[in-house]
């Protein structure tokens, strides 16, 4: 299968924690679920999702706590 468009959605956990949270890439390949350091946020992924070979091989998935670092207007907000 192709590549997908990628989706984002803001998730929240059950100690009320808002996760930030997008995918894109192939949905039948492997996922591999990236989660960023203190201090950073999940824009540091940026060049490995924009990257052609790995998301017609890879099912992409990003987390971020810090969800303010990521422009939403320039991904768009959607169903997971």
């Amino acid at each position: 299968m192709p590549a997908q468009p990628k989706t984002a959605k803001y998730l929240t956990s059950s100690d009320g924690a808002t996760i930030y949270a997008d995918a894109v890439g192939n949905p039948d390949g492997r996922s591999i679920v990236f989660v960023h350091g203190k201090g950073c946020s999940a824009a540091v992924f940026d060049c490995i999702f924009e990257a052609e070979q790995y998301k017609n091989d890879f099912f992409l998935v990003r987390l971020s706590l810090q969800q303010l670092l990521l422009v939403e207007t320039t991904i768009g907000i959607g169903p997971l």
